[in-house]
């Protein structure tokens, strides 16, 4: 009996040690848990054992020996414009030697303003066929009043681009038509 005993008091002890040591790996896994919900400012933050060693990190930029990337030097110029430089320094009021030109090349985009058409058609009465009209390329209908402004065909096609194409929105196609290209 004794011994009955002593062996339920071992198998107890043993399962005690083996609960502490889960009830331990528990709370440890819950404060774990705590720290990363409150980082909530850098959820995209490496972990510890993911980080590359500082001795074993790439070098930033290009590989030595690679081949160089810059925008090449535009095949017309537009404007040129020249600042001459003072005969003596702006600073000190000194002589200034060995001038010699910096050259740049500045791209830009040409202000845009709507280009604006007034198309006048005709319309007459014709004795025999009825009413007869005169017609253009660019007309695309013959509507009048309220209706009779209308985008042309290269404002339309560039809404199809920016919508169907690049996926704005058709609010953020207007939008871009009134501030970029002052269409409204």
């Amino acid at each position: 009996m004794a011994g009955d005993l002593q062996q339920l008091v071992d198998r107890l002890q043993r399962e005690n040690e083996q609960l502490r040591q889960q009830l331990a790996e528990a709370l440890a896994r819950i404060a774990e848990l705590e720290r990363a919900a409150g980082r909530q400012a850098a959820p995209f933050r490496r972990e510890e054992r993911l980080k590359i060693p500082p001795a074993e990190q790439k070098r930033p930029g290009r590989v030595s020996g690679h081949e160089a990337s810059y925008r090449k030097q535009p095949r017309w110029v537009d404007a040129e414009i020249e600042v001459p430089l003072p005969a003596a320094c702006p600073h000190c009021g000194s002589k200034v030697d060995d001038r010699r030109p910096l050259t740049q090349y500045i791209e830009e985009i040409p202000p845009l303003r709507p280009w604006v058409v007034r198309l006048t058609t005709w319309s007459a009465a014709c004795p025999r066929c009825g009413v007869v009209h005169s017609t253009h390329p660019l007309q695309t209908s013959r509507a009048q009043g309220v209706a009779g402004t209308q985008l042309g065909p290269r404002a339309l096609a560039l809404a199809a681009l920016l919508n169907k194409q690049l996926g704005l929105t058709t609010r953020r196609t207007c939008q871009v038509l009134r501030k970029v290209c002052g269409l409204s």
